[in-house]
């Protein structure tokens, strides 16, 4: 997150995860909930789901 806060803004800014779960909770699910106070504004969160060949936007 410190990289996103020193990019351009005019950048899109987006952290793009593989979906790997563990106990019925993603990565990125876990990362938003307990590191969400460090995601900063326009950041995106996306996860990418090998298997199903999809990404969703998860923040």
């Amino acid at each position: 997150m410190l990289l996103f806060s020193v990019a351009p803004k005019h950048y899109r800014k987006i952290l793009f995860v593989l979906k790997h779960l563990r106990k019925d909770v993603s990565l990125a699910t876990h990362y938003i909930k307990t590191q969400g106070h460090l995601i900063g504004p326009k950041i995106e969160i996306w996860e990418l789901d090998l298997g199903k060949s999809h990404a969703e936007r998860m923040f």
